[in-house]
């Protein structure tokens, strides 16, 4: 038989509270209380905080709106964390195109879309599609396959 804990209010309240303020997930804040399921924060979050809006996956969390600080104190902090995500952002932007740099050169093969309708690039890959287009009709020709 499941054994069924039983929560007081307060503690749900803290979980909850707890999970919003933090940059952890409802898994590692579940974790951090001994919580055996996070979806137990998830309905905690739902019931003691329902102005917040949470992700589906419950990954990460943003405010249902933006609130704008009262005092110059919450505005120098807001503005400190937008440029914290802003470098994270542009951290994870530089990742993503170096990663397709990595495959385009290691794999050959063109990820990015050029937006120059003649530029070498594109020369290039129509060069690439008339061989492979030759290719196919010998192919074609010879096997009766394609």
């Amino acid at each position: 038989m499941k054994s069924v804990n039983s929560y007081s209010d307060d503690f749900k309240r803290k979980v909850a509270s707890h999970y919003l303020g933090s940059d952890l997930s409802m898994a590692a804040t579940a974790k951090l209380y001994g919580l055996k399921t996070p979806s137990s924060v998830q309905q905690w979050v739902k019931r003691f905080c329902p102005d917040q809006a949470l992700p589906n996956d419950g990954t990460t969390k943003e405010p249902a709106s933006t609130v704008l600080p009262d005092s110059p104190e919450g505005m120098l902090a807001r503005i400190r964390e937008l440029e914290s995500d802003l470098a994270s952002e542009k951290l994870k932007n530089l990742a993503a195109n170096k990663m397709i740099d990595i495959a385009e050169r290691d794999l050959k093969i063109n990820i990015r879309k050029s937006l120059v309708p003649n530029s070498p690039r594109n020369e290039r890959d129509h060069a690439q599609n008339k061989c492979w287009d030759a290719v196919r009709t010998v192919w074609q020709n010879e096997t009766g396959l394609l």
